[in-house]
């Protein structure tokens, strides 16, 4: 027998364990920009002041939304026909939402940061190639004269380099300018508190200025090794700077100051450094990350505000349509009549309860069989096909009542009414079968007609009986009246007389069966009355008399 499934509540979340997400949540969105902006700045204090403007905003932003997230819940957990509620799904998609969210923004601030630093190297680049340009040009005319000043004086270290000083035709004192000398100079011009920072260094320099820190002794020690270029951001009188380096290369017009040294052709004679300001790009970031996160918290919060209100839609309307479906499996279940599916085919899809009382087989028995083997449709020339039988069948009884036979589990079969209709849903179409068992109807019918059989019988009976009567009333009558006669006269016949009184007895006798006859054909009220049992019990046996007598039985009534 079919039955009608009850689905098990999905698990919900406990009071507790919501508030503690919610909890968990607001905590989360509140730090987030404080924690994101301190991994990529821990320069900046974690109670900065917009760090807490932002972080307010967003646990407000968090917290109503959760707010409205708990009464949703609420108003469905108040519903105790409710089949389902915000389940375990919408909250693992919740929380796919958010570290989705939360991915996309550190990539964001990721990216972010490397573009920054990627527009701190174009421009030290840049810096570097210009430098490197004045250098070489230096570097091809083997140094420049330039008036000596307080601010240029004779270079000492190029005093072995005949005519470092020279005068000119009016007696003005020129110095040799050698290239680093100028590139020096040029770094010492343009350096201002937000300007670039350049730097000529050798792990063995001529002068002492020049020495390495230890950042660019590193750098130098990694071109020995041969590296590049090395680039990082680094603090300078704590501010962060983005420090690049390239190995200089010892050209020909550097052996006149280095070939003491002994740097040959193409040795790796130190570097040129470049430092670049990060403090606006990074102020600048810093903007751009905020923005970042206040837009990635809204679209966080528009997302979980569409799941939850998204799901609680889809849960009302998934309730709704269960409900539909239980009022309508109720009704198919509690009907008297049988009600079987089937396809085009006439394979059995499902039954209902009726139907499995009817037939004796459970839903599960004769699903996916063919409904011959619970219909035994007409045989004809046709039916050797697979099939045929329930096809024609089926074709005929459509939108009719027919009459045929069915089959029980037990092999015996019974006669039914089926009635046909079929039903679309989209490209498949469905056949709807109503059945009843008619057998105790025929039953019924049989025992009608026999009852009316009998009262015809009783009517004959009753217009036999008085046409019976009256003839056998004169026969008695007469009778009477020639014993009458027979009996007096002087010289009696007695046999004459045993004849007349035999004549009377059983004339006496049939109207006693017309008697009963008559008594048995009228309809009369049912009285309740005191009555003689033997006599009802010998008005019956003088009615089968004369078939006991015919057959040779013999009565004896106790």
């Amino acid at each position: 027998m079919s039955t009608i499934g009850i689905k098990p509540k999905p698990p919900k979340f406990e009071p507790y364990v919501r508030f503690t997400i919610y909890a968990v949540l607001i905590a989360m969105m509140g730090n987030l920009y404080a924690l994101s902006n301190i991994f990529i700045h821990p320069e900046i204090t974690y109670f900065n002041p917009e760090h807490l403007m932002v972080g307010a905003v967003m646990s407000l932003l968090t917290a109503v939304l959760c707010g409205l997230i708990e009464s949703i819940t609420r108003k469905q957990s108040s519903d105790v026909h409710s089949p389902l509620r915000v389940g375990t799904f919408t909250w693992f998609l919740a929380a796919f939402w958010t570290i989705l969210i939360i991915a996309s923004l550190g990539w964001n601030i990721i990216r972010q940061k490397q573009e920054t630093i990627e527009v701190a190297m174009n421009e030290a680049r840049t810096v570097y190639e210009k430098d490197l340009i004045y250098y070489s040009w230096a570097s091809d005319h083997n140094g420049v004269f330039v008036p000596i000043t307080d601010k240029t004086k004779p270079n000492p270290y190029l005093k072995d380099i005949p005519e470092n000083t020279i005068n000119t035709s009016s007696g003005k004192a020129l110095t040799l300018i050698n290239p680093e000398y100028m590139i020096r100079q040029i770094y010492e011009m343009q350096t201002t508190q937000s300007g670039a920072l350049g730097h000529i260094t050798s792990l063995d320099p001529i002068r002492a200025e020049n020495v390495a820190d230890p950042w660019e002794t590193e750098a130098l020690l990694a071109f020995e090794q041969g590296a590049s270029e090395v680039i990082s951001i680094e603090e300078i009188d704590n501010q962060p700077y983005l420090r690049m380096m390239r190995p200089l290369v010892t050209e020909k017009a550097c052996l006149k100051c280095h070939a003491p040294q002994g740097y040959q052709l193409g040795d790796v004679r130190g570097g040129i450094s470049v430092s670049m300001p990060m403090s606006l790009l990074l102020d600048i970031n810093k903007k751009d990350i905020l923005m970042f996160s206040l837009a990635h918290g809204a679209l966080w919060i528009l997302g979980i505000l569409g799941i939850f209100i998204g799901s609680y839609r889809i849960t009302q309307s998934i309730r709704e349509r269960e409900q539909a479906e239980a009022r309508t499996r109720s009704i198919i279940e509690n009907m008297l009549d049988g009600l079987i599916t089937l396809d085009e085919d006439g394979t059995i899809e499902s039954i209902n309860a009726a139907a499995s009382k009817i037939f004796g087989y459970s839903s599960f028995d004769v699903v996916g069989k063919n409904v011959d083997d619970l219909v035994q449709f007409p045989l004809t020339p046709e039916s050797a096909e697979p099939g045929f039988e329930s096809k024609k069948g089926l074709d005929e009884a459509m939108g009719g009542l027919i009459e045929l036979r069915g089959r029980r589990k037990d092999g015996s079969t019974f006669p039914m009414e089926i009635s046909l209709s079929d039903l679309l849903l989209g490209p498949k179409r469905l056949i709807i079968a109503m059945v009843r068992d008619i057998t105790e109807e025929k039953m019924q019918k049989a025992e009608a007609l026999r009852a009316g059989q009998l009262a015809a019988i009783g009517e004959l009976a009753a217009g036999v009986a008085h046409e019976i009567n009256n003839p056998i009333n004169g026969i008695i009558n007469l009778t009477q009246i020639l014993l009458d006669i027979a009996e007096a006269e002087p010289q009696q016949d007695e046999t004459q007389s045993d004849i007349l009184n035999r004549i009377i007895k059983e004339g006496d006798r049939i109207s006693g069966i017309v008697s009963n006859l008559l008594d048995f054909a009228r309809q009369r009220e049912e009285v309740s009355e005191e009555f003689h049992l033997e006599e009802v019990i010998m008005d019956s046996i003088n009615l089968l008399m004369y078939q006991f007598n015919k057959d040779g039985i013999k009565t004896s009534v106790d």
